[in-house]
């Protein structure tokens, strides 16, 4: 099972590598080339969130405390989150180092995606829940 995790590792560098080469040869202006490339990947984030909330919608219910409205509960959600954005956006006018924090979480995702591979393809590609331990 470890060589299949390999396997998929190369798989995505090389999907990787070609895109980069494919964009490098559609848009040669560095800065065209940029902004195609960060809507390709934001448009798969996006994704990737909405896909992640679509199937956890039964464990965020479990979030809404007792005595509070579950509408009231994820409007001050949605509202926290749209206040974090603009935080962000605001603080990376500022200063690059605003993106540090988040350059931290994304490879701390990378580092937890590939430990869930390796799991998956022990398991027979079944996921399930990620270990909260620090041991795992």
């Amino acid at each position: 099972m470890a060589e299949l995790a390999w396997r998929n590792r190369v798989l995505t560098t090389s999907l990787v590598a070609v895109f980069l080469l494919a964009s490098r040869w559609l848009w040669p202006e560095p800065q065209t080339r940029a902004e195609r490339q960060y809507l390709f990947v934001i448009t798969l984030g996006y994704g990737h969130l909405i896909g992640a909330c679509a199937f956890a919608r039964r464990h965020a219910a479990g979030l809404v405390p007792a005595g509070v409205a579950p509408p009231l509960f994820w409007s001050f959600a949605a509202v926290s989150v749209a206040n974090l954005f603009a935080l962000y956006a605001w603080l990376s006018n500022l200063s690059a180092i605003s993106f540090l924090p988040l350059l931290a979480v994304s490879m701390w995702h990378i580092v937890e995606n590939d430990l869930a591979l390796g799991r998956a393809y022990q398991k027979g590609l079944a996921l399930g829940v990620l270990p909260r331990s620090l041991e795992e």
